[in-house]
């Protein structure tokens, strides 16, 4: 079921969006467009019509598609919202380690793990939940403590929004990781609701033991996406 909680393809609500008009007719009866609803907006406003067009259109049966109308013009001036305003982007720390009993950490979503496999990582563990990434203005977001299974990994770390680019483009940091700094690639992405990618760190230790994957991902900004680190 992981499949439906992950973010779809943006053709898909095309393809629905499409096929409404056709299901609404051949299950409910119902004729659906926008002449339909300029008809009905008419009707009303001129109930005493000699026309018959406006005169003997059922108003009350047919009120349904204002509503429909109103609830797309308010979908739409929402997409016209600024992207910082949208969408948040948020982070989650995955490590090349075997994982511990199953429930035991933080989730791997599937589009995380296989991005990985790609890599030739099968053996992955999440330390962190998703937690947004502070944007500016704020104070820096602590992602992760860098302790696991009771071991420190490295240094604590905490991330944050750099910018925000007219272009739709949103670059993050995300500082700590080791005393000696670590290179990190991959911290730019679109500034898009669905939008994911997977950003690489390296402490240059050598092996796997300073390797560590940020998953990124812009959601909505929903307070209670930031979660509880391990």
């Amino acid at each position: 079921m992981n499949w439906i909680m992950q973010p779809w393809p943006w053709w898909v609500s095309g393809i629905l969006i499409g096929l409404t008009v056709p299901l609404l007719y051949i299950l409910a009866g119902k004729a659906f467009g926008i002449s339909t609803s300029l008809q009905e907006a008419g009707a009303m406003c001129a109930r005493n019509s000699k026309w018959e067009y406006l005169a003997k259109f059922d108003r009350k049966k047919n009120f349904w598609t204002l509503v429909f109308i109103a609830i797309t013009a308010q979908l739409t001036l929402a997409n016209d919202q600024p992207l910082s305003e949208r969408g948040s982007v948020y982070a989650k720390i995955i490590l090349p380690v075997k994982s511990l009993r199953e429930g035991s950490h933080p989730m791997v979503e599937s589009w995380i793990a296989k991005k990985l496999l790609k890599r030739g990582k099968s053996d992955v563990r999440a330390v962190t939940h998703w937690v947004r990434l502070a944007e500016k203005g704020e104070e820096d977001t602590s992602v992760w403590n860098a302790v696991v299974d009771g071991k420190d990994w490295g240094c604590p770390v905490v991330g944050r929004v750099v910018e925000r680019t007219e272009d739709g483009k949103v670059k993050v940091e995300l500082l700590g990781w080791s005393p000696g700094g670590a290179e990190i690639k991959g911290q730019t992405l679109a500034a898009e609701i669905g939008r994911r990618k997977i950003a690489v760190v390296d402490t240059g230790q050598g092996d796997d033991s300073g390797i560590a994957y940020i998953a990124l991902f812009v959601g909505p900004a929903l307070s209670n996406m930031a979660s509880t680190r391990k």
